[in-house]
């Protein structure tokens, strides 16, 4: 004859579903937590990108390459703020 399984009580008797409230909400903050550390991290690559990129001078104009005016970095311009 197959034996009923056991299990044991864990927090207070008929307390299990405001016990199951308090854990999820917990989750629902922890999986915002991940999300902005995510986005924060995006962030610092696209900075990190932006600062190490160069943009070549204005289109049409013939410039000699490797000369400051026709190399710049994009950091730094106005309207990167």
């Amino acid at each position: 004859m197959p034996r009923a399984p056991f299990g044991y009580l864990v927090g207070q008797e008929n307390k299990g579903l405001a016990h199951m409230f308090t854990m999820m909400n917990e989750a629902r903050q922890k999986v915002g937590l991940q999300g902005l550390g995510i986005a924060e991290r995006a962030y610092q690559a696209a900075r990190d990108y932006a600062k190490e990129r160069v943009q070549a001078g204005r289109r049409g104009r013939r410039a000699e390459t490797g000369s400051p005016s026709s190399i710049t970095p994009m950091y730094g311009e106005c309207c990167l703020r």
